[in-house]
């Protein structure tokens, strides 16, 4: 009866001690309240952002905001132990549970840790064919994150089964309706505004209340006065004036700031514990940088070849973000689809240059 468990056990017991090992790296006390984290922690249902992650904290943080960071890690691990369950593999579950790049949004008050577990969910139950569930879980990830919208239908790009046009009718029974009767759309008009000009991140150090727009950010004078000293007047409009002024530039943008949607430390809003632009600083940036791009690497070349149910939401990830505003935390949920094809191919290599008596045999063959 215990060996039966013994998977389970050791992914939870790898999640709880992955986490307590990040808190020497990381501080999740330290500014919990900034950014947009200010925005969901006011509970304002003003039709600006999506409104799950903001009735999430209004549910589980009644007196204390430390009660929503425990319940986000304990059911990052609760995935990863459905992620054992479904797929009949440990070493991807034991990845998901102690990655870094996951589990310091566990530490944040933002909506990552919230919708990029539920789509994560949606997928695997996509995967075995239940397209209702896979809907009803998609759904809620979108209206945690509104700009997964358009993924249900880019995903028939690649499938039309019967699952998928389930999972997108579902999706979309349950978003669409806050989409048409709430949704604002001033955050879209802003991040498209920001991706028209922007080239890094340096603009917003001080976050969206202090903005240090530089001066290639405006086309005219009369662009800047209608965006506004706090960005509080874009406008559709605007982001078109701005496309039809200077269309190359635009393109020029997109082109220089796109890395950053993927390479990084992928930690960047959370302060390490070490002094910054220390030496330990420094190993501990570079080691979460290394990580990132052998993920990355790996990941890419397993979807391609081995894991393909898995490259919808990587390739909606790569595309979408590219007018828009861009960060690398937009990226985040392709982190548990690019962990599993890494660890595919790892197999693949291992089977066919490692012990290839082995993989002759069929014993370990992993399905193409």
């Amino acid at each position: 009866m215990i060996e039966r468990f013994k998977p389970t056990l050791l992914i939870i017991a790898v999640g709880v001690i992955a986490r307590l090992l990040m808190m020497w790296v990381v501080d999740p006390a330290l500014n919990p309240l900034s950014g947009d984290s200010l925005y969901y922690v006011s509970g304002i249902f003003d039709g600006f952002r999506p409104p799950l992650y903001i009735l999430f904290l209004k549910v589980a943080s009644p007196t204390t905001l430390w009660v929503p960071l425990a319940i986000q890690c304990a059911f990052s691990i609760g995935v990863a132990v459905v992620t054992y369950i479904e797929l009949r593999k440990v070493w991807p579950a034991l990845l998901i549970a102690a990655c870094p790049f996951l589990i310091v949004f566990d530490f944040r008050l933002l909506a990552e840790s919230i919708y990029v577990n539920l789509l994560w969910l949606g997928w695997l139950a996509l995967r075995r064919g239940n397209g209702v569930y896979a809907g009803l879980l998609i759904g809620l990830a979108i209206l945690a994150r509104d700009t997964l919208l358009m993924l249900p239908l880019f995903t028939l790009l690649f499938t039309r089964s019967r699952a998928a046009l389930k999972m997108m009718a579902v999706a979309y029974l349950i978003a669409l309706p806050w989409f048409l009767i709430a949704a604002t759309p001033g955050r879209m008009a802003l991040n498209l505004w920001i991706g028209t000009w922007e080239r890094d991140g340096e603009w917003m150090a001080a976050g969206f209340a202090d903005p240090k727009l530089p001066s290639y950010a405006f086309t005219s004078p009369v662009e800047r006065q209608a965006v506004g000293p706090k960005l509080e007047h874009v406008t559709m409009h605007t982001v078109m004036n701005h496309v039809r002024a200077q269309p190359a530039s635009v393109a020029k943008a997109w082109a220089v700031r796109y890395p950053t949607l993927w390479l990084s430390t992928r930690a960047d809003l959370i302060d390490l514990r070490a002094v910054r632009q220390s030496l330990l600083w420094t190993a501990e940036k570079m080691a979460l940088y290394l990580l990132n791009v052998v993920m990355l690497a790996l990941g890419v070349c397993g979807l391609l070849y081995v894991e393909r149910i898995f490259l919808p939401p990587v390739a909606y990830a790569a595309l979408a973000h590219i007018p828009f505003h861009a960060e690398a935390r937009f990226t985040l949920f392709a982190v548990p689809f690019l962990i599993v094809a890494a660890i595919s191919v790892l197999k693949r290599v291992w089977e066919s240059t490692i012990s290839p008596n082995t993989s002759a045999q069929g014993g370990l063959a992993l399905r193409p």
